[in-house]
């Protein structure tokens, strides 16, 4: 599979992105450790570096597009990514078309939380789209994104997936969810890279049974050279 790098603007982020991001990572960390107090480890807040969370705050503020429709997020653990990305459409002043965010959570906080207190991802989550004044651009839902996703007629001008990481999950939300992107709309899948469960495998072999023609994939490498942690962009110029 051959990749475009992602068109980037020159000055990216601006500081609007920046300071942005930064509440959302200052108010998803104070949260944690006010429900954490000893248990709180910085690295089991948000799973995304700054920079992928400056790309995702501009993507859903409609920096790359001018398209109108919803964004769906499969897979939220605290809230960290689904923020930043309800926070763009905040501040484009998007209230009509919101950002559906799902997630299971028990097993996402499976590492990090006790066994009494499996569904604290969920509730930091909450709370820091309550603390954030994110109530109107985000609606946050504890269920299967495989399960859920279809059962929306709208079309997403955007889809994350950075749910359950096996290979026959992710080649489920692929199914599942492709159908739903709008045409020119984007789909973001994390964590593609080859020692991470089976996402790259799911991914490559999926796409290989497409039409190359009807869609673009962008690496996310521009500023991030970590492939440890590494996005794809897929944009659908003519869906399908």
């Amino acid at each position: 599979m051959t990749f475009d790098k992602f068109p980037l603007a020159g000055d990216y982020p601006l500081t609007t992105t920046r300071e942005a991001v930064q509440r959302v990572w200052d108010t998803a960390h104070q949260t944690a450790r006010s429900n954490r107090g000893g248990a709180y480890n910085e690295a089991h807040v948000i799973r995304h570096n700054m920079e992928e969370l400056y790309f995702l705050y501009d993507l859903a503020r409609g920096e790359y597009d001018t398209l109108d429709g919803y964004i769906f997020q499969g897979g939220v653990f605290c809230g960290g990514s689904a923020c930043a990305m309800a926070l763009g459409l905040k501040d484009a002043h998007n209230t009509n078309k919101p950002l559906v965010a799902v997630d299971v959570f028990k097993a996402a906080g499976a590492n990090v939380f006790p066994e009494d207190k499996a569904h604290w991802a969920f509730v930091e989550a909450r709370q820091n789209m309550i603390a954030l004044g994110l109530e109107e651009q985000m609606c946050l839902s504890m269920c299967n994104d495989v399960a859920v996703a279809p059962l929306f007629r709208p079309q997403f001008r955007i889809i994350m997936i950075d749910s359950s990481h096996s290979y026959r999950h992710t080649l489920a939300e692929l199914d599942a969810m492709i159908p739903l992107v709008t045409r020119n709309g984007f789909m973001v899948l994390h964590d593609y890279y080859e020692t991470h469960c089976g996402v790259k495998q799911a991914v490559d072999e999926y796409f290989a049974g497409f039409d190359a023609r009807r869609f673009w994939i962008y690496d996310f490498e521009r500023p991030v050279h970590d492939t440890s942690n590494r996005f794809i962009v897929v944009k659908f110029e003519d869906g399908l």
